[in-house]
């Protein structure tokens, strides 16, 4: 199979849609599969990396559209992919969450290959309680989606969470789910470095047992209640006599010496500690050391959410408490997904795209 992957950036470690696809990109190609990478949108950092090679095109927000479709169509050419696969976000083409133009800019490329769609993030103003900005802001990206799939004609289309299947089909789309691998690969090799780490708050293998580790990965953003779930985390291990060590990884909105003050104001916790932007290696021993995990993301929105497919898929027990009313959707039952449902490992995901992307077998006579 011969795929291209279309995103906006994929500077690895700042772009979670980007880390998706080199890492599904990574797993077909060990299958066997010629894959190519292109971005439409890079914004800024270096546009090498140690990963890129004849079958990665970076392209800048610097360059004009026209500069960029020329190359990507010459790249298409060089390439002949059977699929095209387009991972969408729609504030990753538009600074504004409009990429008005790119529906048919794309439409424009001339390979004849088979468009695939997999929609990363949909609208804004889904609720009837949503801002009347954000109301009109996803008026507009409703739009975009329908024309995206009206202009490219997609043979499939996928999404990651039961939400984004109503609402794709509300709008007239049909999606299917194929749900998100975590953004973090499981690695042993900085186990030590955590083990080290610990003990410096006093946690040792020794005294493991008399301790609940709860943590977060990735960005805390001010509305989050952040404060009463730390005082859940305290009702646990206050019910099961340890103390509470909170723990939190990653760059982002709300994380650093921000979290720990959040926290230590708080009163509900024995150790509190932000460990900064890692390693991949070293985030996969953070989470691995985990008793609960606590995503900043809805329960509703949860499947779209890499950081918590990464907590999950490590084996730590996710805080599935933090909810938001909408009244519109209740029907789904979107708050009783068990986290097991709502994300896969990358190799199931890469057998989908496999099963979907196969030739139709020929029938016999």
């Amino acid at each position: 199979m011969r795929l291209l992957f279309i995103c906006s950036s994929l500077n690895s470690g700042t772009d979670g849609v980007g880390d998706y696809t080199r890492r599904l990109t990574r797993a077909l190609r060990e299958r066997g599969h010629i894959v190519y990478l292109t971005s439409l949108s890079e914004k800024s950092g270096s546009l090498k990396s140690p990963e890129d090679d004849e079958h990665v095109l970076r392209l800048t927000v610097n360059l004009p559209w026209k500069a960029r479709l020329d190359q990507l169509n010459g790249f298409l050419r060089a390439s002949h992919p059977e699929w095209i696969s387009l991972q969408y976000v729609p504030y990753g083409f538009q600074k504004k969450g409009t990429p008005f133009s790119l529906p048919s800019r794309l439409a424009s490329t001339t390979s004849g290959a088979n468009w695939h769609l997999m929609f990363h993030e949909l609208w804004i103003g889904i609720t009837h309680s949503s801002p009347w900005r954000h109301k009109l802001v996803g008026f507009f990206q409703r739009h975009i989606a329908r024309s995206l799939v009206w202009r490219l004609k997609p043979k499939v289309v996928h999404t990651s969470n039961p939400l984004y299947v109503e609402l794709l089909k509300r709008a007239g789309i049909k999606a299917a789910r194929l749900p998100l691998f975590g953004a973090i690969q499981l690695d042993s090799s900085e186990l030590e470095w955590m083990k080290k780490c610990l003990s410096e708050d006093g946690i040792t293998d020794s005294n493991r047992h008399e301790w609940l580790l709860a943590g977060m990965f990735g960005s805390c953003y001010p509305d989050f209640p952040l404060e009463k779930h730390v005082e859940r985390a305290a009702n646990r291990a206050n019910q099961s006599g340890k103390k509470l060590a909170l723990l939190g990884i990653g760059g982002g909105v709300g994380t650093g010496m921000e979290w720990e003050s959040r926290i230590r104001e708080s009163f509900f916790c024995d150790v509190a500690r932000h460990f900064g932007r890692q390693t991949e290696q070293r985030v996969s021993a953070f989470l691995q050391s985990l008793d609960l995990a606590i995503p900043s993301t809805p329960v509703e929105f949860l499947g779209k959410s890499s950081a918590a497919a990464s907590m999950a898929l490590h084996g730590a027990d996710l805080d599935m408490t933090y909810r938001v009313d909408m009244p519109e959707y209740r029907d789904l039952n979107l708050a009783n997904w068990r986290q097991s449902d709502l994300f896969w490992p990358l190799e199931r995901v890469a057998t989908e795209i496999e099963k979907t992307f196969a030739p139709p077998q020929k029938k016999l006579h």
